[in-house]
């Protein structure tokens, strides 16, 4: 039952835990592959299929942070405003519009920093607001137990 409970409970805090396991799993027999490969061309093919892993890894990362970005509001910046922070698989013979593009590290960490910057303020906010009415709440509820004990004498 323990273990029934924490699967369901992993599913709803962690929503992309199998997703992240799974591309952790073929990174890293991916990588494995390339360092057991015999011949060049094998070589050659097993580096091609690690690439192709790292960057669907690194889409999924992307799109995982640009989701959490948008969720609380926080407009991420353009390939244009920031290209440090963009990586794509663009070739100099594709057009542009059969390109995609992804958050590179460097962007991922600068949208990440954003989202904690958002979530810092939003609590700050919240403590700005609860604190007073607590500390009122408190004073009424004391002054309310005070008339009571005075009225019953």
């Amino acid at each position: 039952m323990i273990k029934t409970l924490w699967h369901s409970l992993r599913w709803s805090l962690f929503p992309y835990y199998s997703q992240r396991r799974l591309n952790r799993s073929l990174l890293e027999s991916a990588r494995t592959l390339r360092n057991e490969a015999y011949g060049l061309d094998r070589r050659i093919e097993a580096t091609r299929y690690l690439k192709l892993r790292e960057r669907d890894s690194d889409t999924f990362e992307s799109n995982v942070i640009i989701s959490k970005a948008q969720r609380l509001a926080i407009e991420v910046p353009t390939a244009d405003t920031k290209p440090s922070w963009w990586d794509n698989d663009s070739d100099d013979n594709m057009p542009s519009d059969a390109t995609s593009q992804w958050l590179s590290e460097i962007g991922r960490t600068g949208v990440s920093k954003m989202i904690k910057e958002e979530r810092r303020r939003d609590i700050e906010w919240w403590v700005k607001i609860l604190t007073p009415l607590l500390a009122t709440l408190i004073t009424l509820l004391s002054l309310v137990i005070a008339l009571i004990s005075v009225s019953k004498k």
